[in-house]
């Protein structure tokens, strides 16, 4: 197997082909459609990505705080009940 010659100019491996020298405009112009093209795309995998964390983060923070406000309430119950108990006093 035969190793594949490495790149003299990084736009060579957008346009598929060893080209010896500088870009044409042509060319120039193609490689950076490419490249902005690709950059949108990565741009639109991030901006989902990070669309979903938050909508799960939000998810997840509602959660939290009804959890948090059941242990509110059960805390206080428990409060009272110690409050109770501590006024009846020790048994004789």
């Amino acid at each position: 197997m035969r190793a594949v010659p490495a790149c003299r100019v990084p736009w060579q491996p957008l346009l598929g082909h060893v080209h010896a020298g500088e870009p044409s405009q042509e060319e120039a112009a193609t490689a950076l459609l490419i490249a902005a093209k690709r950059a949108d795309a990565i741009a639109s995998e991030v901006a989902l990505h990070t669309e979903k964390n938050t909508e799960e983060l939000k998810s997840l923070m509602q959660e939290n705080t009804a959890l948090t406000l059941q242990v509110k309430a059960y805390t206080d119950l428990l409060e009272e009940i110690h409050r109770h108990v501590t006024a009846l006093g020790a048994p004789p």
